[in-house]
């Protein structure tokens, strides 16, 4: 990668004209783009917002270059437009790293998020918006849908490591989101849904590899008609229930599990030790699977059983 030379908190980005080619011009911190943009320089120690997106249809790529705080603002700003991307960002030491909110169909890709309150963070009325291989690590929160009315989103492939949370769904009416083939290692809780508003769900969490973390796999709080299936879940405590109804499997259903078995059902738990009696893949003892009493009602009445031990966690596809 070529860097350019840096000039305080000045830098240069390049834009795409009507025809295809360059044009240059100085950007700073709190600086508000309508147009498509490629950032070649660092923008370091924004006293308040980084990069405001502000028109539709807009793509920003940082080009891996480091947009970077003092604390408090947000790095990037998506608020009251729709269809914009934004990608191979750095985004550091700000009170959220990515901030959305009363927008839609936007596509956040491949993005470096360390040391925010909130890697990501996805607020009131915003809807069908894609996030995808992104890195979330030593934030408060990695990736977070809070507010209300947050609905049709999908987290996807993401990298959750080092956070308090790595993965925080909470609001009221937030429905039909779908966390899936992400990855919550060494967190404090690997997915928290619901915590302080009823009505969060239904939502659907799915084939994720959620381990090591510190006090919980997945906690769920004050929540409702979540759907929890086919997920690798490896941690002291797998799993809280609190005030909630989660549906912790589906039916069995032919198809390769996240631990390779001929059917999915239920998750994989690592402190399961039910029997599987038909060698389906499924287990047919010890259920439902109730985490050690810490899921006091519902339960996995299909946890997942492997033929090999799970050491390493499997490769997502």
């Amino acid at each position: 990668m070529v860097f350019g030379k840096f000039f305080g908190r000045i830098f240069l980005i390049m834009v795409f004209s009507v025809i295809g080619s360059f044009s240059a011009f100085a950007l700073a911190c709190g600086d508000t783009i309508a147009t498509d943009a490629i950032l070649t320089e660092d923008l370091l120690n924004c006293p308040a917002d980084g990069i405001t997106v502000g028109a539709d249809n807009v793509t920003l790529d940082c080009q891996g270059h480091k947009i970077t705080g003092n604390g408090d603002g947000s790095g990037i700003v998506i608020v009251g437009v729709k269809r914009t991307s934004v990608e191979n960002c750095f985004v550091e030491n700000f009170s959220n790293g990515f901030y959305l909110e009363a927008t839609k169909e936007n596509n956040l890709t491949n993005n470096v998020m360390r040391y925010n309150d909130s890697g990501i963070s996805l607020s009131t009325r915003s809807n069908y918006n894609l996030v995808s291989d992104n890195l979330a690590e030593n934030n408060i929160n990695g990736f977070e849908l809070s507010g209300i009315g947050l609905n049709h989103n999908l987290v996807t492939r993401n990298t959750a490591i080092n956070n308090n949370v790595g993965f925080f769904s909470n609001g009221r009416n937030n429905q039909d989101n779908n966390y899936t083939y992400n990855r919550s290692f060494s967190n404090q809780y690997g997915f928290i849904v619901g915590a302080w508003a009823y009505f969060s769900g239904p939502n659907e969490i799915s084939s994720n590899v959620i381990a090591n973390n510190s006090k919980a796999g997945i906690k769920v709080k004050n929540a409702i008609r979540n759907l929890v299936y086919n997920n690798l879940v490896r941690n002291q405590i797998n799993a809280t229930q609190e005030n909630a109804t989660t549906f912790w499997n589906i039916q069995k259903t032919p198809g390769i599990n996240i631990v390779g078995g001929p059917f999915l059902g239920g998750n994989y738990w690592s402190d399961y030790r039910g029997l599987d009696l038909n060698d389906d893949g499924l287990g047919d003892t010890e259920v439902p699977y109730d985490s050690n009493g810490q899921i006091p009602h519902d339960g996995d009445m299909l946890p997942l059983v492997s033929r090999i031990p799970m050491i390493v966690p499997p490769r997502i596809p």
